[in-house]
């Protein structure tokens, strides 16, 4: 490291040009030759200078100046710029010096203290460096054969060290402390940061380059992007294309097939697949021609089938009807969707009416029905199993026509007994009367009259004692006898014998689980139970006559027959008691 000092006065040096050359010499000689190891300098006041010489006038700088800083330092080197002071003040600059360039430029001048204006001086080179002289010395350059005297030179340099010390101590306060520099503590402003500039260093923003370097990638990857684009995407397209084209063909899918060939054969005329696609579109229009002829027919087939469904020709006459329409639809296209739709409609009509003739116990009616479901859909196994559930049935109902007819001639016979009964009755009763009226007339002959002539009109009637027989003691008194006929029974009798011989159901309600299980299981469970209707049309009792294995569904059925109501039944005109034998399937 280096530190050069400079010293600016206002007083020229008045030496011969000779000694001004050695001198000059002799300071740059001086300079090159000085150790590497920087004095440490501390900022002395400012003495006015007493010197013999005259003083030159000032002159006004033609450069920009600038306001002086306070000297800091910040360091143990100390770097003394030069700087043309009325006052000759040595300003002090910390900062670390770099061994010097020999092309690099010195400092600019700055302000003196006093903020006088001066003129700069202009450069001299000396040596391989460049420094501003002051006075005539610097406008004087020392020959090549001319010696420098280096010790006048030197001596002056000191001289002129020693008096601008000497005028600082005068002018400016000595510093506050002088401890070495290790030792101090500076309070001090941020100081001056003084960028170095490298030549080289180009000024140009990072966004700029960055924007170019960017750009430069952004064109490459567009190139790329339009070679693949001109010259690979074309030929990938033409081989997807044909592609999904022969995919359509093979699925029968014939009309996105056609499509795709068509495009494929506009935009690539020339491609080598062309004679394929060309057998292709003939072969498709082809199959367009004898598709436009089954379209035909089955339009006009769905028009008869839809007339005949609306006149209800479902299944008669055996050569003009909708299912024969229907069939002949679903030959030619199985999966004809309107054929399929009224071909549905005409098997839940004969279904719901199949439901129907079950509810009211007419199982031929719904077997004939079931049957006809099969003739449309033969394969179908949950109308097999309808048809099962129906025939048993319709075997229960005849059975149970047998059992009625047995119990038609057992209620015959039962009816002969009461009758018989009855009759034994009324004569006991007779004579039970005939034999206390004889005992009476033992007693009391009038009353014995009286009594007789109540027993002839009397036909039938029970017999009831006398309310009371007085006696008195020693006397006999006047007897009262009073025959009152009890009411006579309402009558049971059996379904068949009441007026109408057929019963009339007013309310009749079967459990969803009975209606559920009709439809969803295999099997079949009957049960057959007697309900005995009163005068009302009520259910007054139910025996189970045959029932299921499972308790749960025979409880569920005779809940079901107690909430029947029947239309009040009459026997001979007189309302009767009947019994009516009910039947259940689950």
């Amino acid at each position: 490291m280096q530190s050069v000092i400079v010293l600016d006065m206002h007083h020229h040096l008045q030496l011969p040009s000779g000694e001004a050359a050695k001198s000059a010499a002799t300071a740059s000689a001086t300079n090159n030759a000085a150790p590497k190891t920087e004095p440490v300098v501390q900022s002395q006041p400012a003495m006015t200078q007493k010197s013999a010489a005259p003083q030159p006038k000032p002159v006004t700088a033609k450069q920009p100046v600038t306001e002086k800083k306070p000297p800091v330092v910040e360091s143990a080197v100390i770097e003394q710029k030069p700087t043309i002071v009325e006052s000759a003040v040595i300003e002090q600059k910390p900062t670390i010096v770099e061994t010097p360039v020999a092309e690099k430029a010195a400092p600019k001048p700055t302000l003196p203290i006093n903020s006088q204006t001066i003129e700069t001086e202009p450069k001299v080179k000396i040596a391989g460096r460049s420094r501003r002289m002051f006075g005539e010395f610097a406008q004087e350059q020392p020959k090549k054969d001319e010696k420098i005297d280096e010790n006048a030179l030197s001596s002056l340099i000191e001289s002129k060290l020693e008096a601008l010390k000497e005028r600082a101590k005068t002018e400016t306060p000595a510093p506050k402390t002088t401890e070495p520099v290790d030792d101090q503590t500076f309070q001090r402003e941020q100081p001056q940061l003084y960028p170095i500039i490298d030549p080289d260093y180009d000024e140009t923003p990072w966004w700029k380059i960055s924007a170019r370097k960017y750009g430069v990638a952004v064109a490459l990857l567009i190139l790329a992007a339009t070679g693949f684009y001109g010259f690979v995407y074309p030929k990938y397209t033409q081989t997807v294309r044909f592609e999904r084209a022969e995919e359509l063909f093979h699925a029968n899918d014939f009309r996105k097939a056609k499509a795709q060939y068509e495009l494929f054969a506009l935009k690539y005329p020339l491609d080598p697949r062309i004679s394929i696609v060309k057998n292709r579109l003939e072969a498709l229009d082809k199959l367009q021609e004898k598709e436009n002829l089954v379209q035909d027919k089955l339009h006009k087939l769905m028009e008869r089938a839809t007339i005949a469904y609306k006149q209800k020709r479902y299944l008669v006459p055996e050569h003009d009807n909708a299912i024969l329409y229907i069939n002949d639809i679903l030959a030619e296209r199985a999966d004809y969707s309107m054929a399929l739709a009224l071909r549905e409609q005409i098997v839940n009509h004969y279904f719901e009416m199949a439901e129907n003739a079950l509810e009211a116990n007419q199982y031929e009616m719904a077997v004939d029905h079931f049957q006809k479901i099969r003739q449309i859909t033969p394969d179908d196994p949950v109308i097999a199993d309808q048809i099962n559930r129906a025939l048993e049935l319709r075997q229960l109902d005849e059975r149970l026509q047998k059992l009625s007819q047995l119990a038609k001639a057992k209620t015959d016979v039962n009816k002969l007994r009461q009758e018989m009964e009855r009759l034994k009755s009324e004569i006991r009763s007779e004579q039970q009367k005939l034999q206390a009226i004889r005992e009476m007339q033992k007693d009391n002959a009038p009353v014995q009259a009286e009594n007789k002539n109540r027993n002839e009109k009397e036909i039938t009637g029970a017999v009831t004692a006398p309310k009371s027989v007085i006696e008195n003691s020693g006397s006999t008194s006047e007897l009262g006898i009073e025959l009152v006929a009890a009411p006579a029974p309402i009558k049971l009798v059996e379904e068949t014998l009441i007026d109408g011989g057929k019963k009339h159901y007013v309310q009749k309600n079967k459990p969803e689980i009975a209606k559920k299980a009709a439809k969803t299981k295999d099997g079949v469970t009957m049960i057959l139970a007697e309900c005995v209707v009163d005068t009302n049309g009520e259910v007054t009792s139910v025996t189970l006559v045959n029932g299921a294995d499972d308790q749960h569904l025979n409880q569920i059925a005779m809940e079901s027959f107690r909430k029947y109501r029947y239309k009040p039944a009459t026997f001979n005109g007189d309302p009767v008691r009947f019994k009516s034998l009910e039947v259940m399937a689950f």
